[in-house]
């Protein structure tokens, strides 16, 4: 741990060093970037590392649902609860299902399906619904939700993560001291994925930090709707419709389609959210939703730093059915070279 003078002097050292890297190579990094130019300005290639296919239950769904059959080995299906049952009527079975609400209704929603889960991976916060945990078939990811306005909510459950065991009876008051009176069996969840204030933003969290995706595609992340009775994909989850339309003051906005579609403060929260993720990396998202609001301001422009293509052209670019990778190659042997004789002084 170093001192504040010390990080201080590190700091400095730092920026000086950069400084003079700056000064000595300043005139040379202008020439090269001019030199390069005629190759550079024709664009980048597509990158070839994993994509992952967050999917959203909005009902813009509806449209391409049936393209993520054609997802191929270097691509991910990130679903969520609200749109498991949805996924699996269309005979998509994800690779991961993100789960963050600890209430009933979460496993009413799954519940007719659970039997389908077994080969799909469970994304869990530590605090979501014990029924869809215990009744789960498939592998379980637990993480924790970070709060980082209130550390000391972060602190207070991951420390309810973990199992410790007495080794004798401890009074109020007194200290803890490892080995001496306590056991740790498990230190607790040590994953923590930040929340936007609903699943889809924990799945977009999830993608990045844990499938490390070299770029996510947004598919049926809508945040509105232009009507009240198609607010999720395939008009599912009629009761809490009602809840998600009409206990909150509707707004408006228009989509990428310059059409006036509707929303609220919480969906709205939730767009501005992801943007802001893709925004500290920018051109890695790309909005395969084919509607909504997401990337769109409110002039109904497409935001510079979101790639917007329809998903079937995404799945054909990035991870078609039928991709097969060739790494082997055939290289021609090295030659020997004669050993000389003579030895060269």
């Amino acid at each position: 741990m170093l001192t504040d003078r010390q990080n201080k002097t590190v700091e400095y050292i730092g920026k000086q060093v950069n400084r003079k890297t700056r000064e000595a190579n300043d005139k040379v990094w202008k020439r090269n970037i001019l030199l390069n130019k005629s190759l550079y300005i024709q664009g980048n290639p597509l990158p070839k590392g994993l994509i992952a296919y967050l999917v959203g239950a909005g009902p813009s769904l509806d449209k391409n649902v049936e393209d993520l059959k054609e997802v191929g080995s270097r691509g991910a299906v990130v679903g969520i609860d609200a749109n498991l049952r949805y996924l699996l009527q269309h005979k998509i079975s994800p690779e991961y299902c993100v789960s963050l609400d600890a209430s009933n209704k979460i496993w009413k929603m799954v519940k007719p399906v659970i039997q389908y889960t077994k080969n799909i991976t469970l994304v869990a916060n530590i605090a979501s619904n014990p029924k869809l945990i215990k009744n789960w078939l498939g592998p379980i990811f637990f993480f924790n939700s970070v709060h980082p306005r209130i550390a000391s909510k972060s602190e207070e459950f991951f420390a309810s993560s973990r199992y410790a065991v007495a080794k004798k009876d401890v009074k109020a008051g007194e200290e803890l001291i490892f080995d001496k009176n306590y056991r740790l069996v498990f230190p607790g969840v040590l994953i923590e994925l930040p929340c936007g204030g609903n699943v889809t933003t924990t799945a977009h969290a999830f993608c990045m930090q844990v499938l490390k995706a070299q770029n996510i595609a947004l598919v049926g992340l809508d945040c509105s709707w232009e009507n009240d009775s198609h607010f999720y994909a395939g008009q599912e989850h009629g009761a809490n419709i009602r809840a998600r339309v009409l206990n909150e003051q509707l707004l408006t906005h228009l989509d990428g389609n310059k059409k006036r579609v509707r929303t609220n403060f919480s969906m709205h929260s939730f767009k501005s959210w992801h943007e802001q993720v893709a925004l500290q990396q920018p051109y890695t998202c790309i909005n395969a939703t084919e509607g909504g609001i997401v990337g769109i301001d409110d002039k109904g422009n497409q935001e510079p730093f979101i790639g917007f293509a329809p998903l079937k052209e995404v799945i054909a670019n990035y991870s078609p059915k039928n991709d097969k990778i060739k790494r082997e190659i055939k290289f021609p042997k090295a030659k020997r070279e004669r050993k000389s004789a003579k030895v060269e002084q």
